[in-house]
């Protein structure tokens, strides 16, 4: 996997964990579209919206690089704080990032890998 790819990735991570809305409008493309189980949105607005209501922690624990610009990455989900020892009991979860440029132009979360990779081609 590209290293700046990775990089990238890496600092969508960072700007989610820890609510980054300056820099996470910076490291995404305008038309970004952001999806999962309650549906999906487009547009830097709904990106930063999700960071400040989503209260996530993700960890990313395997990355699984897909051709044309996109990689699967395995995660642990917390929300900090979040009651019902979330903290202690973080769930997996899987996004599909899907890049242009240097920027991210589309997340996606799954529940499993195979979900992922069969999301529409995996967002040709």
């Amino acid at each position: 996997m590209d290293g700046d790819l990775r990089a990238v990735i890496e600092e969508w991570h960072r700007v989610v964990n820890e609510g980054d809305v300056t820099v996470a409008r910076t490291i995404v493309t305008d038309d970004v579209e952001v999806g999962g189980p309650r549906g999906s949105a487009s547009g830097v607005d709904a990106f930063i919206s999700w960071i400040e209501s989503a209260g996530i922690h993700l960890e990313p624990v395997a990355w699984h690089p897909l051709p044309d610009a996109g990689v699967v990455v395995e995660q642990r989900a917390s929300r900090p704080g979040g009651g019902r020892s979330a903290e202690q009991h973080p769930i997996p979860v899987v996004t599909l990032f899907k890049l242009r440029g240097d920027r991210i132009a589309g997340s996606w979360r799954f529940d499993t890998v195979r979900e992922a990779l069969v999301y529409p081609a995996a967002v040709q």
